[in-house]
């Protein structure tokens, strides 16, 4: 397999990073969610404005992984409150899967913000693949909540990470 990069979301990758995060969508949640409801909410989730304006902000640290040309990954994080960061997203095509790739794309949105003293997430409950991906990576489930997006009952799980620790 050839070698996979990050670096940088660019404004210019916003139409394939689009069409990138949906077909990932598609694989990761159609199904619990349903097809529709994946189309729905990645129209939604993913404008062009969007994906252009984050790859743009100062505040945000926007990353591409890609191999052969090609978008194959996405992490996007921000500074949610002061020394804490949210990771917005992490997604990864899954054939990319288990080569390393989504902890480059973590560690390197973490070390983004070499100032926080936190990292936190949500993630489907059924999405257990990717429960035991952050669970691998030190994150630490700490509350379960309904999703607010969906009408019928699915839940979320809340994960943290300490950065540092505040005891030294």
């Amino acid at each position: 397999m050839s070698k996979t990069t990050i670096r940088a979301t660019q404004v210019e990758d916003a139409a394939e990073l689009k069409t990138a995060l949906l077909n990932i969508w598609h694989n990761t949640y159609d199904s619990f969610l349903g097809v529709e409801r994946v189309t729905k909410l990645a129209a939604g989730w993913h404008t062009l404005d969007k994906l252009r304006a984050e790859a743009q902000a100062d505040d945000i640290c926007s990353l591409v992984a890609v191999c052969d040309g090609s978008i194959v990954g996405h992490a996007l994080m921000y500074e949610a409150q002061p020394r804490t960061i949210h990771l917005a997203r992490l997604y990864l095509d899954h054939s990319f899967h288990g080569k390393g790739i989504g902890k480059r794309l973590l560690s390197n949105a973490i070390d983004a913000f070499p100032h926080a003293h936190n990292a936190y997430l949500e993630v489907y409950e059924p999405n257990q693949r990717a429960v035991r991906f952050y669970q691998g990576q030190g994150f630490e489930v700490v509350a379960r909540t309904r999703d607010a997006y969906t009408e019928d009952v699915l839940y979320e799980y809340k994960m943290e990470k300490k950065l540092v620790d505040n005891d030294k």
